[in-house]
């Protein structure tokens, strides 16, 4: 079985890196402080230590979808040794049998969760299975092909198919299909005078995706960003509304935010 991961610029802090354990040793005495002293210091460095935390965890999702908005994509024929952006449809000379389904595909992964609700009937999920395939593979444009390692290959945003429940029981299945029109990013390398794409670890990316799901991601992503930024807006100005000193003067709301400062 491959390292095969699904999946919310290259620059990031490794998982264990000197950076993300003083962050974390830092963090909790720092908000106990500022909650103790100053709650408004207290939600805004709790709003700003999760922006922090989401912007430099390890993803190598993160990183493939902000290098795909940088890199150029390169036709096959044109590709050199080193980092690298292509996009083509997938092929294989070997297909497998699907999971769920009776159909081939070039790849599949397969989970089973068991879905439990509480007294609320709130549900939660565990995941009591899962199983991994993928045949081998390469991708084609329309100047040449590029075999594809399978080790440590990232799917993002692969398509359901053929998943169903029954009872407690949710079967899921995602696929890669021949000819699906993929977007790619990893590391270029030549084996025995042929190129072969794997994964780049220095950017920490290998990832493939279809091309249709980066173009609908690239005319969103701005949408999205300012919508986090007016969220987190709405958050502090809420906060400080909450926390002011509130007065009322012929009729007129007063509101002062004097002491959130002080």
């Amino acid at each position: 079985m491959h390292d095969y991961l699904f999946s919310t610029g290259s620059f990031m802090f490794a998982k264990n890196s000197l950076f993300v354990k003083i962050f974390k040793f830092l963090a909790f005495p720092v908000l106990a402080y500022a909650f103790f002293a100053h709650t408004f210091a207290f939600f805004f460095i709790f709003i700003v230590g999760i922006i922090l935390m989401n912007v430099f965890k390890p993803s190598t999702k993160s990183n493939f979808l902000k290098l795909q908005a940088a890199l150029p994509t390169s036709t096959i024929r044109s590709l050199a040794v080193g980092l690298a952006e292509i996009q083509g449809k997938t092929k294989s000379a070997k297909l497998i049998k699907a999971k769920i389904g009776n159909y081939q595909c070039i790849a599949y992964h397969y989970s089973v969760r068991r879905e439990t609700k509480d007294s609320d009937g709130k549900s939660t999920f565990k995941v009591i299975d899962t199983e991994t395939q993928i045949s081998p593979f390469f991708i084609e444009d329309a100047t040449g092909k590029v075999d594809i390692s399978n080790e440590e290959l990232n799917f993002v945003w692969l398509p359901e198919k053929g998943s169903y429940q029954s009872g407690d029981l949710h079967y899921k299945q995602q696929v890669l299909m021949p000819g699906d029109e993929v977007l790619l990013i990893g590391n270029v390398r030549s084996q025995n005078g042929t190129l072969i794409m794997e994964k780049d670890t220095h950017n920490n990316v290998f990832n493939l995706s279809h091309a249709s799901s980066i173009s609908k991601w690239n005319t969103f992503k701005p949408l999205l960003n300012s919508l986090y930024v007016f969220g987190g807006l709405c958050c502090l100005l809420a906060i400080a509304i909450v926390l002011s000193d509130v007065s009322i003067e012929n009729g007129v709301v007063f509101y002062n935010f004097n002491h959130l400062l002080g």
